[in-house]
């Protein structure tokens, strides 16, 4: 635990390495403050890394999919849930659940990479929770992601104007902990493997497409 200094400020930021005190500035709160109002003709967008989500329990998607409801916000957009979407159990029971427990229109769209786990958990992926009326607002087949979970994206339809496109990204991290392992870094790794990209960083992969 991070105690207190008498200032204020956490010891960690004052006396900690270099490194861990540019690490708690990176967690610090990014963007607008949320007022509890908002305004009729606004839309509220969200992103961030919520590291794992579950199906069900105290951190399940009704839970989650609440949270958003409460804050008024109409897109969220969140990376590393976790989940394997190759599975279609996972898309079945998050969907029941959310129309089940919301009382208003859903429409979730999850993404992972193409490799199966063995259970319903599996590291990565990217997702985008829209709830209300933008529901109605989605393209014709207008959501999707990417073979290897790295983005999730859907195309609203605007009144007179173009289509809006939101994406949800999540990119992996420059080294794993470990040389052998199932995170989003490896999966991706085997994947670039599997189409001949033996010796491209999955990062370089991402920005190259």
């Amino acid at each position: 635990m991070i105690k207190m200094a008498h200032t204020g400020i956490p010891l960690l930021a004052r006396f900690g390495p270099p490194e861990q005190r540019h690490n708690l500035d990176d967690n610090k709160w990014q963007g607008d403050v949320i007022d509890h109002i908002k305004h009729k003709h606004a839309v509220r967008l969200m992103f961030h890394n919520i590291n794992g989500l579950t199906v069900t329990g105290t951190e399940g998607i009704d839970m989650f999919a609440n949270e958003q409801l409460n804050l008024q916000v109409d897109i969220q957009c969140f990376s590393e849930h976790c989940l394997d979407t190759t599975k279609y159990q996972v898309y079945q029971t998050t969907q029941d659940i959310l129309r089940r427990k919301l009382s208003c229109q859903s429409a979730l769209q999850l993404t992972s990479s193409d490799e199966p786990a063995i259970n319903i958990y599996k590291p990565g992926g990217t997702g985008i929770l829209v709830l209300g009326n933008l529901v109605g607002k989605q393209e014709p087949q207008g959501r999707g992601g990417d073979s290897m979970g790295r983005w999730t994206f859907v195309h609203l339809r605007r009144h007179e104007a173009n289509p809006v496109t939101i994406i949800s990204v999540y990119q992996v991290c420059r080294s794993p902990t470990n040389v052998l392992g199932n995170t989003a870094y490896h999966q991706q790794k085997r994947a670039l493997s599997k189409v001949g990209r033996h010796n491209i960083h999955p990062r370089h992969a991402f920005s190259r497409t």
